[in-house]
């Protein structure tokens, strides 16, 4: 809420999607999320990029959740000993300036492609990948 109290434009932009695609005699629910194909021609498209950006820079959980290898490995020239607790910093990825364009502004749009589609970067991790602790 805070993200659109601040950007009314977007705010305004998303309720006009939301009134295009819901009628004013009922309340959105999570069925017009399902219902609207993010692959085609989508009305529901800048809700959902907007989602995202609000998930990649309000980040809720930076650190994740905690995970750990089966067996001892090396990434990247360092040794990991098995069952070694680990730990992303997903807020470092969310906010890499090699991996978005201006990281620290709010850019629903980093999420749309060419043709308005809902686009999600491999490196978008707002809350984690993979598994838990093994």
């Amino acid at each position: 809420m805070l993200y659109m109290a601040h950007y009314r434009q977007i705010q305004n932009k998303i309720q006009q999607e939301i009134d295009g695609v819901v009628d004013a005699s009922r309340s959105v629910t999570v069925d017009d999320r399902r219902t609207s194909d993010l692959s085609s021609d989508s009305n529901w498209s800048l809700n959902e990029a907007v989602c995202r950006e609000i998930q990649r820079c309000a980040n809720a959980s930076p650190f994740g959740i905690s995970h750990s290898n089966p067996q001892e490995t090396t990434l990247m020239g360092y040794r990991t000993p098995k069952r070694c607790v680990i730990m992303a910093n997903y807020l470092a990825v969310n906010r890499d300036p090699k991996l978005w364009k201006d990281p620290m502004a709010f850019r629903p749009e980093l999420f749309l492609d060419q043709k308005g589609k809902v686009f999600e970067p491999p490196h978008f991790m707002p809350f984690s990948i993979g598994t838990g602790l093994v």
